[in-house]
C-alpha cells in the first residue's frame, strides 16, 4: 500500500538521512532530471525558481528574518526533508513542482503537500507510460493557477501582534481580474507552450510549457510621453508620462514588496551627454514601527500602494531644469529588483535596474516646444 504523502509547509515532514529509495524519499538534483529533460532543465536554469535559494537578496532577507525556516518553506522547500544540500539549494526545483499534490489556495501562509515517498512525478499529461526512472502521475492541478498560489500569496503576523501584513499578493490580485473570470491561468502567460519532445528520444508530439516562467516575447508594460517647455519655470522641460499595464493579470510590479517599477527622464545634450535626470517609482512597500521602509522580518504594516493594476494606467509629471538649448529627452521605464532603502537596511548593494521600455523626445531651440508636444510611445 502506498505511504501517505509527506507533508510540507505546516504538515509533518518525513525524516531521513539521505534522499533516495533507501531512505524512503525520492528526491534528486535538478541536473539529474536534466539528463532526460534537457529542454526543461535549461529553461529552468534561467528562471527565478532556480535562483530562489541562492540569490543575494534572499540570503540577506533570510539573515534578517526572525524565522529563517519560514523563508525556506517556499525558497528551499526540500530543506524540510532530509535532502542533501545540493538538492535543497536547487530552490524551487523539479522535485518541488512535480511532487506537488495539494495546495490550500488563498491561505494566509503557504500550505501545500509534496509526495516525496513514491517514485512518481506529476504533471499535466495524463496518458504517459511509466518510465524506468519514475512513474508518471496525472495532475490537472498543474494547469491551474491554484498551483502557484502555494507560494505567491503570503501574510505575516507582525511582532507584538496586530493586523496581518500582506507580503505576497499575486494570487489575490489575479483572482480579482477578468483573467481569472475568463479562465486565463498563470501558466497561460508564464508557461507558453511550444511543440517539443517531453523527454530525450521522445517524438515531438506535444505542446510543452516553457519552464523559464517569464513572459517571453511579450510585454505588459506600455508608456506614452509628451513634453512641453515651461517659460514660467525658466524654460524647464516638463514631461508628462502615462505608464500602463496592458497585459499582466496582476499589478505591476507584483511579487516581492521590495520591487519597484522606475520611471525616469534624462536631459541629453546633442552629443548624448546627460545633463540632468528626474525619476519616480511605483511600488508597495512595507514599513516598520517608525514608518520607515523595512524588510519583511521587521515590518509591522503595509505602506502606500502606487502600483499599476491590471488594465490600468498612471500618469506622472517630471521636470528637467538643466536642459541644453538643443538636445533630446530620454524616457526610461525600468524594473528595480530591490528598493535601495531596503538594500541599505540589509547592508547589501542592490542590483542594477533593468530597462524595459524607452522613448525619446528630440527638440531644437527654434521649434523645441512643437517637437516636445508630440506624443511618443516606449519601445523595448
Amino acid at each position: 500500500m502506498p505511504r501517505p504523502a509527506a507533508r510540507d509547509a505546516g504538515g509533518t515532514a518525513a525524516a531521513a538521512s539521505d534522499a533516495g529509495p533507501a531512505s524512503g524519499l525520492y528526491l534528486h538534483a535538478a541536473s539529474r532530471c536534466g539528463d532526460c529533460h534537457d529542454k526543461m532543465f535549461g529553461e529552468w536554469q534561467a528562471s527565478a525558481h532556480a535562483r530562489s535559494a541562492r540569490s543575494f537578496a534572499f540570503a540577506a532577507m533570510r539573515a534578517a528574518a526572525p524565522d529563517a525556516a519560514g523563508c525556506d518553506v517556499c525558497h528551499r522547500p526540500l530543506a524540510r526533508y532530509a535532502a542533501p544540500t545540493s538538492v535543497s539549494d536547487d530552490g524551487v526545483t523539479c522535485d518541488v513542482c512535480h511532487t506537488l499534490r495539494a495546495v490550500a489556495a488563498g491561505a494566509p501562509s503557504p500550505r501545500f503537500e509534496l509526495e516525496v515517498t513514491q517514485p512518481v512525478k506529476y504533471g499535466p499529461f495524463c496518458q504517459l507510460d511509466d518510465h524506468y526512472f519514475h512513474r508518471m502521475g496525472c495532475s490537472p492541478l498543474h494547469r491551474k493557477s491554484q498551483l502557484c498560489s502555494a507560494c505567491h500569496q503570503l501574510e505575516i503576523q507582525p511582532p507584538g501582534g496586530g493586523a496581518a501584513v500582506p507580503v505576497y499578493t499575486t494570487w489575490s490580485e489575479w483572482q480579482a481580474t477578468g483573467y481569472a473570470r475568463d479562465g486565463v491561468e498563470c501558466q497561460d502567460c508564464h508557461m507558453p507552450a511550444t511543440r517539443a519532445a517531453i523527454a530525450e528520444g521522445a517524438a515531438v508530439t506535444r505542446r510543452v510549457g516553457d519552464h523559464r516562467l517569464a513572459t517571453t516575447g511579450r510585454s505588459a508594460y506600455a508608456l506614452e510621453a509628451r513634453g512641453r517647455i515651461a517659460p514660467e519655470q525658466g524654460d524647464a522641460i516638463v514631461v508628462m508620462v502615462e505608464v500602463s499595464n496592458r497585459g499582466a493579470g496582476h499589478y505591476l510590479p507584483t511579487g516581492s514588496p521590495d520591487r519597484r517599477l522606475v520611471l525616469r527622464v534624462l536631459a541629453l545634450d546633442p552629443g548624448g551627454r546627460e545633463l540632468e535626470r528626474a525619476e519616480t517609482s511605483f511600488g508597495r512597500g512595507l514599513l516598520d514601527a517608525a514608518g520607515n521602509p523595512a524588510p519583511r522580518g521587521r515590518a509591522v504594516r503595509a505602506g502606500e500602494d502606487t502600483r499599476i493594476p491590471p488594465g490600468g494606467s498612471s500618469r506622472r509629471e517630471l521636470t528637467l531644469r538643466a536642459a541644453a538649448p538643443e538636445g533630446r529627452v530620454r524616457v526610461e521605464l525600468a524594473r528595480r529588483a530591490l528598493d535601495p532603502a531596503i538594500a541599505g537596511a540589509l547592508g547589501v548593494q542592490p542590483p542594477a535596474d533593468q530597462v524595459v521600455l524607452t522613448a525619446e523626445l528630440p527638440y531644437r531651440a527654434a521649434h523645441r516646444a512643437g517637437d516636445l508636444a508630440r506624443r511618443v510611445r516606449g519601445r523595448p
